[in-house]
């Protein structure tokens, strides 16, 4: 059951003239307050909702987007019907490169399984954007994190 999606393609095809519209979020701070934010309405099974309160700060193209968003609330309704409901998330994670980039990882909890969840942002220089949201099944990756 591996899946990924990637919005961070589409960074270097529309960051750059899409910040002129957005909001920005100030600090890291905020940056993790929105986070959580989204992971709670992953957790609740508001897949739509949560994409949907994002679009604010995007520093992507608004409608792939959303393209993205109805694809993983398709995926996540399907893993709700097999495997239930997420028990709890938890950031695993926050990752920066300098000032421009932030990344931060979470774990949706299963009683039988987890899907990993990233959040990617990018501060131009007034403020951060989301640029990324990434799922998947593939834990390998957080074996690296935990070194």
């Amino acid at each position: 059951m591996l899946k990924s999606l990637s919005l961070s393609a589409l960074l270097a095809l529309s960051t750059f003239t899409s910040d002129l519209y957005a909001e920005t979020i100030a600090g890291t701070p905020e940056v993790t307050k929105l986070s959580e934010q989204f992971m709670k309405k992953i957790q609740e099974g508001n897949t739509l909702g949560a994409y949907s309160s994002m679009t604010r700060f995007l520093g992507v193209d608004a409608g792939q987007f959303d393209q993205f968003g109805q694809t993983a609330n398709d995926y996540m309704s399907k893993v709700h019907k097999q495997i239930g409901a997420p028990l709890s998330f938890d950031l695993l994670s926050s990752e920066a490169i300098k000032q421009h980039f932030y990344r931060q990882t979470y774990l949706l909890k299963y009683p039988q399984a987890a899907l990993v969840w990233r959040l990617t942002y990018y501060n131009a220089s007034q403020g951060w954007q989301l640029v990324g949201i990434d799922y998947s099944t593939d834990i390998e990756q957080l074996y690296k994190l935990a070194q």
